[in-house]
């Protein structure tokens, strides 16, 4: 669902499929990067923050390298969400990459010397990225069904299924069209 008041859509889903709903695909071939840049990235962070119940709290700023691996994870975690869907194993190099990737965002412990340690702090792209791995270990290893992609075959976006029924990202817009849809070819005479 593409709320208009932040033009991201489907807001609120875990961390992994929020981050790979950041990208539409059709045939193939990437169409629209909705965060192509560190502002946009942030505007999405925040947007993210406040469909969870998290508005408020700090100034979010994502560097161009924390973009970069927002970037590089998201295709990572496209490709196999895809190949979980469809049923087929991903290939060896996205699996090996996104192990990676949670080995990198697991928690680091800083220990100054003669200090007390701490857990070291991360910042809301950091966080946002070791979220997504995180997730995405969880819903990959769930049972078949739980995650899904939208039935409208003109949409891209992942969801997690709680309602064994559910087939649309939203039915306020993908279950709205294919109900229009469905109308107007029953309206049609047969030829």
């Amino acid at each position: 669902m593409d709320d208009a008041r932040t033009g991201f859509p489907l807001l609120g889903e875990p961390a992994a499929l929020d981050l790979a709903n950041t990208v539409a695909f059709r045939g193939g071939a990437r169409e629209t990067d909705l965060i192509p840049t560190p502002d946009e990235c942030s505007r999405w962070l925040r947007a993210r923050d406040a469909a969870l119940g998290k508005a408020g709290e700090q100034a979010i700023s994502v560097t161009s390298a924390e973009l970069d691996r927002l970037h590089g994870l998201r295709g990572v975690l496209h490709a196999v969400l895809e190949a979980r869907v469809r049923g087929t194993d991903p290939a060896a190099s996205e699996l090996s990459e996104l192990n990676e990737s949670a080995r990198a965002t697991a928690p680091t412990l800083d220990w100054p010397h003669g200090e007390r340690p701490y857990l070291a702090a991360a910042g809301p792209a950091q966080a946002v990225l070791a979220e997504a791995v995180a997730s995405a270990v969880v819903l990959l290893s769930a049972p078949d069904g739980t995650i899904r992609a939208c039935a409208h075959p003109d949409c891209t976006l992942f969801f997690a299924a709680t309602n064994p029924r559910r087939r649309w990202c939203s039915s306020a817009t993908c279950g709205n069209r294919a109900r229009v849809m469905r109308h107007h070819r029953r309206g049609q005479p047969a030829l």
